[in-house]
Order: structure tokens, then C-alpha cells, then sequence
């Protein structure tokens, strides 16, 4: 293939910003910037799944209908439950803790849920009384990037505990970053 001075030109332009792009390392991670910081639970604190009073709505996720109930997810924290016979005025009757939610479905009055890397399954048919009827451990793989991407985070420390979230907040000196 024989190429004319126009290829030549490009190719040299592409080396040059593509070198000209690349980081030493020194300069890619900044001392202070807007990141996410894990948010930690010791692990004996995940499967605690308990019913409690309504609470206000901060992070919603996905958001079912199921019979005269709407059920909203809230990330990372667990599951609102509201009366729905009016859909204009939705009346709060509960919240479900569950830590580590971020996905929720709905069969036969049993909730789904994951609950950091289990599945849990909760009877819905009594709603006074929040009950696990069965758990699947290790179904999903654990929280080890923050939900949005080309961003700066701090690295997860098992250490101290499991990544059951993540603040957006301001970092000093972070160590990792999600293209």
C-alpha cells in the first residue's frame, strides 16, 4: 500500500494526541476532588431484615404495583410500602429494611429482593409482620464500584465491613477511579 502525504499527516496527528493524552500517574489521581466514599456495615448487621415505620423517600430506585400496593426501592437502604387503592394519593404503610437493595420484584405476595450478595424471598401477605421465608447466599457479586462511571472513588476496605452504598462527597488523595 503506498500512502500519500495526507495518511502520513494523520498518523502523526493521532500519535500525538494519543501520547498526549496519556497520564504519568502522578497527575491522574488529584488530591482533592468529587468522588464516592463507601458507606460500610459489618456483615452481621446485613441480614438484618425487620420492618419499620414509613420513612421518607431520598434515593428511590425501581417502583412496582402489585394488587393496591406500590412498593419503591429504595438504593442500597430497602423497600417503601404504600397503599395504592388511589393512585393519586398514595398512603404510606411501611418500610422494609433491607441493606444492600438495589433490585426488587414481586410474586404471589413474596417480595424478591438481593440483599448484598443474597437473595431473600419475604412474605408480603401479612404486613404487620415482616417475615424471610427463605435466603440464597452468594447469588450476586458484592458492590465494589460506585453506580456511576468515570468517576473517582475511594478503594473498598474489607476491613471494615461490607460496601452497602455510596456518597458522593469530597475526596482527599483517591486511589481508584471507574472509567
Amino acid at each position: 500500500m503506498k500512502w500519500n502525504s495526507w495518511q502520513h499527516c494523520l498518523v502523526i496527528w493521532s500519535l500525538v494526541t494519543g501520547l498526549g493524552g496519556c497520564s504519568t500517574g502522578d497527575n491522574f489521581f488529584p488530591e482533592t476532588v468529587l468522588g464516592y466514599r463507601p458507606q460500610y456495615v459489618p456483615l452481621v448487621q446485613i441480614e438484618d431484615i425487620r420492618g419499620l415505620a414509613p420513612q421518607p423517600l431520598r434515593n428511590p430506585g425501581r417502583v412496582l404495583v402489585y394488587n393496591n400496593m406500590l412498593l419503591v426501592n429504595e438504593l442500597f437502604e430497602g423497600v417503601h410500602l404504600y397503599e395504592n387503592s388511589n393512585p393519586l394519593n398514595p398512603i404510606p404503610l411501611g418500610f422494609i429494611r433491607i441493606l444492600g437493595c438495589v433490585e426488587i420484584d414481586i410474586r404471589e405476595d413474596v417480595l424478591f429482593a438481593d440483599n448484598y450478595t443474597d437473595l431473600v424471598t419475604i412474605d408480603l401477605s401479612d404486613l404487620s409482620t415482616v417475615q424471610v421465608t427463605s435466603r440464597t447466599k452468594n447469588v450476586f457479586e458484592p458492590t465494589a464500584f460506585p453506580p456511576a462511571t468515570n468517576a473517582y472513588f475511594e478503594c473498598p476496605d474489607e476491613t471494615q465491613g461490607v460496601v452497602v452504598g455510596w456518597e458522593l462527597t469530597q475526596l482527599n488523595n483517591p486511589k481508584c477511579f471507574r472509567p
